[in-house]
């Protein structure tokens, strides 16, 4: 079966001051390449699921999103292609995982220089493919011992804040 991490999750507030459940599903990029046991994305049972997150995009020397994976181009066009079945689904790229080098994420939030080539790159990057928003998987930041810095705790909180600012509304409660 799939390598899916599914957990339920809520919004403690919406515009509308309420509360909505949300069942998301993470895939993993590795899935749909196992000798035994690949299932094709285009035969995920949509209507179970809100959101699903496509796991990993990384950064590339430069702080920009970028796919891991040459075939990776091919699952986000499935992946979103999904909504033909359920059209409130949402798309999620994933950036990071524990196979991501921290050190690429604290270069890149260091300043505000490189944290506006790397926020570029995810506009663009959510264009090309149609996803719906980003996942952060900064793997501990600040440990040291995973290429982070102390200064990683207050440049994390800059990066989001100067993302959602770029974004706008245009991803904001999906």
């Amino acid at each position: 079966m799939w390598d899916i991490m599914a957990s339920a999750l809520s919004l403690l507030k919406t515009p509308s001051n309420t509360t909505v459940s949300l069942l998301t599903s993470v895939i993993e990029n590795w899935s749909t390449l196992r000798p035994s046991n690949a299932v094709s994305i285009k035969s995920i049972q949509t209507s179970v699921w809100t959101h699903l997150n496509y796991a990993f995009a990384l950064l590339d020397a430069n702080g920009r999103i970028t796919p891991s994976s040459p075939n990776d181009v091919h699952d986000y066009a499935d992946l979103v292609g999904l909504k033909v079945q359920n059209p409130s689904l949402k798309t999620y790229i994933s950036v990071g995982g524990c196979a991501a080098n921290g050190t690429v994420f604290s270069k890149m939030a260091t300043s505000s220089i490189t944290r506006q080539v790397f926020i570029s790159s995810v506009q663009q990057f959510l264009r090309t493919y149609s996803f719906d928003g980003i996942d952060f998987d900064w793997e501990y930041p600040v440990a040291p011992d995973r290429g982070g810095s102390s200064a990683d705790y207050a440049n994390y909180v800059l990066l989001l804040r100067e993302l959602k600012t770029a974004l706008g509304s245009a991803y904001e409660s999906q």
